[in-house]
């Protein structure tokens, strides 16, 4: 295996999985063990958990120092970490194969669900004291439990209480943005504000971690971790600088437009700059790719094509014309397309075993970290394109997994009805098509835009997500109507019954507010 994700470190000889050694991550977190404190053999049985498989799963493809190093050296000497990490394993191990998507019928109790709430309780009354001292290191234990936390409720299904654990890990960040010397490491920040990009592309009003982060430049990244952590970075401000757009419309006021068009220049200046030093990363290395390097590559690339769209389109109405972007579209397109063939090879079955110690079917679907969903979801409603945003969604039809928020059964279930909304002529034409080619590239005449209805137009989307596997999912879209009029409507989606219930009109508070 090539040693391109480590930046020349050698590669894990337990799990084989590609990681990044970098010395001792932080100067107050020291040691490695994550079982050199006392525990009880429960506990002890969850840590031994966590440590062989829930810290190599919840990542994804890509190692991470906070998941590699940093969450085990807190975990030994904070109590508050030691405790959200049992709680995490404990559903991690007993009842995330449960919650593989909401509203599943066969979901039961985690079976340790007692055990779990125990420890969750305890992190919880064990970070009161370091709330109190708000100190540089009691700061750090604050993060580094955040992420935890953000992560437990995902897996549960708790998605609005999830927000709300990386709202307020956001907002300390936040709070450090213009001091010199901050009290926690980056890559807590950079764990947080991957979590952030990911969620935050459900949530185009919510604000992004911007430049709370001091990324590498990126002229001197040297791995493959390094570039991943960078375009987390860029994808996280293209979602703030669409907010900030979306809150000047909505405002009616032009102040700042300077500032944000500045914002957006620099940004699609530093996508093109990353794009540039990857594929040079890449030319050096196109012999003895592995499995990894090829999985990796492909999310890499279609997560860079969706942030260039975004930042490109951050200033214009997200209802319009998209065929300026129908080349970053396809890309996406053709660097999900061998994800899913990968996806259903023996050698894939061959790594998967290998890494997480057990065979595809038999363990968990759920990451937390980048996948291929988002930027098939982004196609999906964002592109005009029938054909392109059709196999978008077939791609996301055939993902059996979760990335976090994004429950791949239910994304494409949203997918669907957002095109049928839009163009349901183009929907029925190609979903009748039972030849439909959902793993080839579409050939030129099949990449031309749709002509859609103003009123059918779906200016802006907004997912909001249940606080409940069970719950109802609730989609809003703003539309406006043939009279110049804007409405927002609202739809639901009975994740149980996979049944969608019949559209309502949403009252404003103000003319053309949007959802």
């Amino acid at each position: 295996m090539c040693r391109i994700w480590g930046g020349g470190s050698t590669i894990s000889a337990t799990h084989d999985r590609p990681v990044e050694s970098k010395g001792p991550v932080s100067a107050t977190f020291q040691g490695r063990a994550i079982i050199s404190c006392t525990v009880d053999p429960e506990e002890h049985h969850y840590l031994e958990w966590f440590k062989c498989r829930t810290s190599i799963k919840l990542p994804g493809l890509f190692a991470s120092p906070y998941w590699q190093t940093l969450v085990f050296q807190a975990s030994v000497e904070e109590p508050a970490v030691r405790h959200a990490v049992v709680a995490l394993s404990t559903v991690h191990k007993t009842g995330g194969s449960s919650r593989d998507r909401l509203g599943a019928r066969d979901r039961i109790p985690c079976p340790n669900e007692r055990l779990m709430l125990q420890h969750y309780n305890k992190a919880i009354s064990a970070l009161q004291d370091h709330s109190k001292i708000k100190d540089g290191s009691s700061t750090r234990v604050v993060l580094v439990t955040c992420v935890l936390f953000v992560c437990l409720e995902l897996l549960q299904g708790h998605c609005q209480t999830a927000r709300e654990h990386l709202r307020s890990g956001v907002t300390v960040i936040a709070a450090y943005k213009t001091a010199k010397h901050r009290p926690f490491d980056d890559e807590i920040a950079t764990e947080l504000s991957a979590l952030h990009s990911r969620i935050a592309l459900l949530y185009p009003a919510d604000p992004g971690i911007e430049d709370d982060m001091q990324m590498l430049p990126i002229s001197i990244l040297y791995s493959v971790n390094q570039f991943k952590a960078s375009l987390d970075s860029l994808l996280s401000r293209a979602c703030g600088l669409a907010a900030q757009y979306h809150r000047r419309k909505v405002l009616g006021t032009s102040s700042f437009r300077c500032e944000l068009e500045h914002k957006q220049r620099a940004l699609i200046d530093e996508l093109s700059c990353w794009l540039q030093s990857y594929k040079a990363l890449r030319d050096c290395l196109t012999t003895n790719f592995s499995l990894y390097d090829k999985l990796g590559d492909c999310l890499l690339r279609s997560h860079h094509a969706m942030a260039t769209i975004m930042a490109v389109r951050s200033s214009e109405d997200p209802g319009g014309d998209t065929s300026s972007c129908t080349t970053e579209f396809i890309s996406i397109l053709a660097h999900s397309i061998p994800l899913s063939v990968l996806r259903r090879s023996s050698q894939f079955e061959t790594m998967h075993n290998r890494l997480y110690g057990s065979p595809t079917p038999d363990s968990t679907n759920n990451v937390v970290d980048m996948g291929w969903i988002p930027p098939l979801f982004f196609t999906a409603t964002k592109c005009r394109v029938p054909h392109i945003r059709f196999q978008a969604i077939r791609l996301l039809e055939r993902s059996p997994h979760c990335e976090g928020a994004w429950v791949a059964t239910t994304i494409a279930a949203i997918a669907r009805k957002i095109m049928q909304m839009e163009d349901p002529k183009s929907y029925h034409r190609l979903h009748k098509d039972v030849d439909f080619a959902w793993e080839a590239l579409p050939v030129a005449e099949e990449c031309e835009s749709g002509i859609l209805e103003e009123g059918r137009i779906i200016h802006e989307s907004q997912v909001i997500l249940p606080d409940d596997p069970l719950g109802a999912v609730v989609v809003r879209c703003e539309r406006r109507k043939t009279s110049g009029e804007w409405e927002c409507v609202e739809i639901t989606y009975d994740v149980v019954d996979e049944r969608w219930n019949d559209e309502k009109l949403v009252v404003l508070p103000q003319a053309a507010e949007g959802c």
